[in-house]
């Protein structure tokens, strides 16, 4: 019984596709809520500037986790960006 599962376990380990590590995304989604709620914030943002480079940040750590799965997403969904407006670039 516990061989069975130690070769079941060495299955997956051998055959698991690989994803972003769940640290990435963590600090993704971290930055993303930062902007939203200030206050949780320990830099607040002094201009438009600032915001806008935060998004840029943001946007371009979406892309770095995304190129990572980038074989395994649909070809538009790889391809989509986001344009400044928040509406999906044509």
């Amino acid at each position: 019984m516990k061989e069975d599962f130690i070769k079941q376990l060495l299955e997956k380990h051998t055959h698991s596709e690989r994803y972003p590590p769940t640290s990435s995304i963590s600090r993704w989604v971290t930055k993303i809520l930062l902007v939203l709620f200030p206050e949780q914030s320990k830099k607040q943002c002094k201009t438009e500037e600032d915001v806008e480079f935060k998004i840029s940040t943001i946007e371009h750590d979406l892309t770095a986790i995304l190129s990572e799965m980038s074989d395994r997403l649909p070809s538009d969904a790889a391809s989509a960006r986001i344009s400044s407006q928040g509406q999906p670039a044509a």
